[in-house]
């Protein structure tokens, strides 16, 4: 794995003291340039990470070092004995120094010179007053395979499937009303949205202004998180098509092994419905047409298909093995295939969301490794710490790495007795003549006991090991299936993949390069990881921006001064992607269920919502809301090249800030959400007169004083919906202008007014926002010219000097000027 060394302080105190550094950044006064000291515990460098070494194009790179405000002097950086001096921008706390060097090859030494009143500090892996020092080393991966040019400017829009639409009922099993009490019905329940959903709204995308999707994890999983895989081979029925036959394998795929299936008593003629060679597929008023794929089962007999089910090299339900020359295609997966196609014709490219990390501890290896033991072939699958003495297990039969534990059951088996208690072994092997309750106790008490590493997201996850050649080719062999597809029209354009940093770099780097064997200019966004590994194809989304904009616009924590330093420093440090680009500083702005954010600004970005009712209806909610929500979206979207929205925030949907929480899509073609309750007590703000007990709400919301309660029906905003789709037409119109363009930050030296100027030779956008009272606004800019409104189209011509106009409470506008 890629070493990311964060500079650590390996000098000894009389060396530093003796040279005139300090290693107390907390010094008796605040650091002075000139005072002749260099606070060394703040200097910060990270090789191989994006935000301190970063590609902005074919061998040049941009290297940022970080050291306490008002420091230093000035600073360099060295590489291939060529002294490059830096450039300054200051933050709140921290002077960050870069600069741009060219170098002959992407692996490369270099480190810095911090100059102050006489004594220079040289900086790489060690500290020295001397330049005998270990210098940092970049090693790049795979740089020169970044040809995804497609994506740049592109409007995104998140899934999340189970939420978006239910397009086909059928296919539903077990789930919440789409339209009930969502406050009763629980975390993580599902809901019944589907591929057929997507298939049926790709031209409602379209008219929207959306050029991509990023779709969540289609497979065979337990709920709708993309860590509870079951298997990555196959779409699940619950987001495709059902078996009509009824058959238990559409809704509880566990990928059984071997004689369990005959052991459930399924008949394994049913899932020739799972293969059929049907090429069409109704739904209401749509006919789907699925791509010609091969069939794993077609035609087999009944004997053929148990013999399958039953075989030896059989790893899951549809006696398929870990080859994929043994892989069939579902009418899922048909369907899937379908679906591309479909947004594709509309011009709507698409990347999968998956999470390669980790998987449901009901992933098929995992539950054979527990069965198996140490043993077992796919023990290494994972990260299993009562096995790593294993050796000695096997050899010696020694208890050392599976410690007895206690004991409260009734089975004898593995069982020792000490001073009248109970003993078991971590891991009870299973054995011959156990009756079945016996055999679901062992494995139940494995499931429980054996420790192993926790995948990111739930309790019921469990981490891959990816430096395993095996779990390496079964992950890509299973990812180049969606990639490769079944024509051009039918593959997916990129995948999202979830904490990226703990994949195994190697595998990343593999997994990389065999998906750009197929489609060259295949996207990679980095999802859930705040610091992924340095893969320069793999776009990373940012999370702080948002969380910046929520404390400008919501929280006024944040001056508007502040926000654009912060800006700045981001734009410097991450503007990798953007190759040949001053704009840009992230590559994807998700907004999440941002409008939660404008109604209870404490929630916060990315914050689970155990509770949802934590979070005010639109109805009660503060009556600016909705002028502060359309400032955050503006600002958010305009920002970058590419932004992301979860659905449902162009209705202004809110709900919790994980996809356990967040509400199904209400549509204007389904009916309206029954009426949801909530605690009076929360709005106690909306009293009259100080009078609790006199509440003031809308018409529609109903007051229970008996029961201290208020019911309300959620409603979607088409004033939102209008608003966003001319952002996203205004976005979209000026993309040579993002693609081509320079950020400026603009300060009138007003806290609650933010303007950033994006500049090319040809054009000028500039971005005005305000999240105070109503004020007239004046800009100084060229001496003449003509400024249009895209919000409002009214023109403004610049007198003497200064553009004049007025921004509401909350106001937004964007100015154009062409030269």
């Amino acid at each position: 794995m890629i070493s990311k060394r964060v500079l650590i302080v390996m000098i000894t105190t009389f060396i530093l003291f003796e040279a005139g550094f300090s290693q107390d950044v907390r010094a008796s006064r605040l650091p002075v340039v000139g005072d002749g000291k260099i606070r060394v515990k703040a200097v910060v460098h990270s090789e191989n990470t994006p935000s301190y070494c970063i590609e902005l194009s074919h061998n040049t790179y941009r290297v940022t070092i970080v050291v306490a405000k008002n420091d230093i002097g000035r600073a360099s950086v060295v590489v291939n004995g060529k002294e490059v001096a830096l450039k300054m921008i200051q933050g709140s706390s921290r002077d960050y120094y870069y600069g741009d060097i060219t170098v002959a090859s992407s692996s490369f030494n270099y480190y810095f010179k911090l100059y102050e009143r006489g004594i220079i500090l040289y900086v790489g892996k060690t500290l020295s007053s001397s330049p005998d020092i270990e210098p940092f080393s970049n090693s790049q991966d795979i740089s020169s395979l970044n040809k995804n040019t497609w994506a740049k400017n592109r409007i995104f829009y998140y899934i999340l499937l189970d939420r978006f639409r239910n397009g086909n009922t059928q296919n539903d099993g077990e789930v919440e009303s789409w339209t009930g009490n969502y406050s009763l019905q629980g975390k993580n329940s599902r809901y019944g949205g589907d591929l057929i959903g997507v298939y049926e709204k790709s031209h409602y995308l379209k008219e929207l202004g959306i050029d991509a999707v990023e779709i969540s994890s289609p497979f065979y999983q337990e709920g709708s998180i993309s860590g509870n895989t079951l298997d990555f081979r196959h779409i699940s029925p619950e987001y495709g098509v059902s078996s009509e036959s009824g058959d238990a394998l559409t809704f509880d795929y566990k990928i059984l092994v071997k004689s369990e299936r005959v052991k459930k008593g399924i008949n394994p003629n049913s899932l020739k419905d799972e293969f059929n060679t049907v090429n069409t597929y109704t739904t209401g008023s749509s006919t789907i047409f699925f791509p010609k794929v091969s069939n794993l089962l077609r035609g087999k007999s009944s004997s053929e298909s148990l013999n399958l089910l039953i075989s030896s090299s059989a790893v899951n339900g549809y006696g398929e093995s870990l080859s994929p020359s043994s892989w069939g295609d579902t009418n899922s997966d048909r369907l899937f295939f379908a679906t591309l196609k479909k947004l594709h014709e509309e011009g709507i490219s698409v990347i999968l969301n998956l999470n390669l990390s980790s998987v449901s501890n009901q992933f098929f290896a995992y539950q054979e490794a527990l069965k198996e033991g140490p043993q077992s072939p796919y023990a290494k699958w994972f990260y299993f710490t009562d096995w790593k003495k294993c050796t000695a297990y096997s050899e010696k039969n020694e208890d050392i790495w599976n410690p007895y534990i206690q004991y409260f059951g009734n089975s004898s088996v593995g069982v020792k007795y000490s001073k009248g208690a109970k003993y078991r072994r971590r891991w009870i092997a299973q054995s011959e003549g156990k009756n079945a309750q016996e055999v679901h106790e062992i494995d139940a008490w494995n499931l429980e006991n054996v420790e192993s590493q926790k995948g990111e997201l739930s309790d019921a996850t469990v981490r891959l090991n990816t430096s395993s050649s095996e779990v390496a080719e079964y992950l890509i062999n299973a990812c180049l299936k969606w990639a490769k597809g079944s024509g051009t029209t039918y593959q997916v354009d990129g995948f999202s993949l979830d904490f990226p940093s703990q994949l195994n770099s190697e595998f990343l780097k593999n997994f990389i390069s065999q998906m750009l064997a197929v489609q060259p200019d295949m996207y990679f966004v980095a999802g859930i990881d705040r610091t992924p590994n340095k893969i320069s194809v793999m776009y990373h989304r940012d999370f702080d921006i948002p969380d910046m904009l929520n404390e400008y616009v919501n929280e006024n924590t944040l001056s508007s001064t502040d926000l654009a330093h912060q800006m700045e420093i981001k734009n410097i440090m991450e503007s990798a992607s953007r190759k040949e680009s001053d704009l840009y500083p992230i590559d994807s702005i998700y907004t999440a269920r941002s409008f939660s954010m404008t109604i209870n600004p404490e929630i916060g970005f990315g914050e689970s919502v155990e509770e949802f009712m934590k979070i005010s209806p639109t109805e009660l909610s503060p009556i600016d809301s909705l002028a502060r929500y359309k400032l955050y979206l503006a600002l958010s979207i305009l920002h970058s090249g590419n932004s992301e929205l979860l659905y449902g925030s162009e209705w202004g949907e809110f709900g919790g800030m994980d996809n356990g929480s967040i509400k199904p899509m209400l549509w204007n073609d389904i009916e309206g959400r029954e009426v949801e309750t909530d605690n009076l007590s929360k709005y106690s703000s909306q009293s009259v007169g100080g009078n609790k007990n006199a509440l003031q709400f809308p018409g529609d919301v109903e007051v229970d004083l008996v029961n201290q309660t208020i019911g309300y029906t959620p409603q979607s905003s088409s004033e939102i919906y209008v608003f966003i789709k001319k952002i996203l037409a205004i976005h979209h119109k000026y993309e040579a202008l993002f693609s081509e363009g320079s950020v400026k930050y603009i300060s009138l030296g007003d806290p609650n007014i933010y303007i950033y100027q994006i500049k090319s030779k040809k054009a000028t956008l500039l971005i005005v926002g305000n999240r105070g009272s109503a004020k007239p606004i004046a800009l100084e800019l060229e001496k003449n010219g003509l400024y249009k409104s895209e919000l409002n189209l009214k023109s403004y011509e610049i007198k003497e000097g200064k553009l004049n106009l007025e921004l509401a409470k909350n106001g937004i506008d964007v100015l154009y000027k062409v030269y």
